[in-house]
């Protein structure tokens, strides 16, 4: 019975979080979408994709060629190198798993009125499902 009351009490938890998350995803800024993307909506002509990962990340793994690269330290540095291509356009935020854009895309959402999209998985599970990348051109 412990077993059962403690699941129970995990399982409430977990929904209590969850609904609290949407909720200020939604009340900070503009929203924006932490989900699985296809390569052609993250390559959209609506869309400018931004890798956030680091300069040996980017050689590690390789990178998708339209990606731009730009290590997401500082939210105001990382704006200003990208403003110029933003314009109004959605911006997709790619890391190695997902966790670096998701936070990356919190932030941003205070910042800028475009939509955000920050891609689960990232570039592993890009990678895992056979996706082939090109060495980084910077």
């Amino acid at each position: 019975m412990l077993k059962w009351m403690f699941a129970a009490v995990t399982a409430i938890a977990i929904g209590v979080v969850s609904f609290f998350a949407f909720v200020l995803n939604e009340a900070d800024g503009v929203p924006f979408e932490h989900r699985e993307a296809t390569l052609a909506e993250m390559r959209a002509p609506d869309a400018l994709l931004v890798d956030i990962r680091t300069a040996p990340e980017w050689v590690d793994t390789g990178v998708i060629p339209e990606a731009e690269l730009v290590t997401f330290t500082y939210p105001d540095v990382f704006l200003e190198d990208i403003r110029g291509q933003l314009g109004d356009k959605k911006l997709v935020l790619i890391c190695r798993t997902g966790n670096r854009s998701g936070r990356a895309a919190q932030i941003l959402s205070e910042m800028i009125d475009n939509p955000i999209l920050s891609v689960d998985g990232g570039m592993r599970d890009l990678i895992a499902g056979g996706y082939k990348t090109s060495a980084p051109v910077r």
